[in-house]
C-alpha cells in the first residue's frame, strides 16, 4: 500500500492527482486526450482531491491538501491532473514501484 499526500501550493488554479497503470513499453504523456482535453480514467486505482475517496473527486483548489492510500503492485504508473486541458499542458509524472 502508498498513501499519498498532494498540497497545491499553485496560486490560482485547482488540480488533482489521478493514478493510472502504464502499459509496458509505453511512456508518460502518450494517452490520447478527448475533445475536452482529458484522458480517458479506466483503469484508475484513485485520486487524491479534496473528497479524498474513491470515485471521482472535485480537484484541490490552491492552498488546499489531499490524500489517498492505494493498493498498488510492483510496476510503472502514471499520475495526471485530469483536468481540462492540465494532461496536454505536461502535468504529469511516473511513479515506479518496486517489491520489496
Amino acid at each position: 500500500m502508498i498513501s499519498l499526500r498532494v498540497f497545491n501550493a499553485g496560486p490560482m488554479m485547482t488540480h488533482e492527482v489521478v493514478v493510472l497503470p502504464l502499459a509496458p513499453g509505453r511512456s508518460i504523456g502518450e494517452r490520447p486526450t478527448h475533445p475536452d482535453g482529458k484522458i480517458d480514467e479506466a483503469g484508475s486505482l484513485g485520486e487524491v482531491s479534496r473528497s479524498c475517496r474513491a470515485g471521482a473527486g472535485d480537484g484541490l483548489p490552491p492552498g488546499a491538501a489531499g490524500w489517498t492510500t492505494l493498493t498498488v503492485h510492483p510496476g510503472r504508473y502514471q499520475l495526471v491532473c485530469n483536468l481540462p486541458g492540465h494532461y496536454l499542458a505536461g502535468m504529469y509524472a511516473e511513479l515506479d514501484v518496486t517489491g520489496r
